[in-house]
């Protein structure tokens, strides 16, 4: 009798210990889907134009990055002797600059609302 009740109880514990199991993989296909489903809306959110602006400004703005540079040219590639290059003799200030620059685009004047 008690040798039957042994089994039961083993019975009992492995099935508790499976449903157990079961209950943790479910939660965490529950997780992984709510994972899915933001990731999802964040792909398909509208961007503010705050967000916008700032992307924008930050792509447009920031180092070209995957450009080659003087570094990575081969030792045999053809230098320019200064003679040939052609660059200006003196710089004088603009000082208009800015103003006109404001005028014809108003996204700077965005830019410096938004403090980007």
């Amino acid at each position: 009798m008690s040798e039957l009740r042994d089994r039961e109880i083993e019975r009992l514990q492995r099935e508790l210990e499976q449903a157990k199991a079961r209950e943790e993989q479910e939660r965490r296909e529950k997780e992984q889907a709510e994972k899915r489903a933001e990731a999802a809306e964040r792909q398909v959110q509208k961007t503010t134009l705050k967000e916008y602006l700032r992307e924008t400004a930050t792509s447009t703005f920031s180092k070209p990055s995957g450009l080659p540079t003087r570094t990575f040219l081969p030792r045999d590639a053809p230098r320019m002797s200064r003679a040939s290059a052609t660059y200006p003799m003196w710089l004088r200030p603009w000082s208009g600059f800015a103003d006109l620059q404001h005028l014809t685009n108003p996204a700077v004047d965005l830019l410096a609302l938004l403090e980007i």
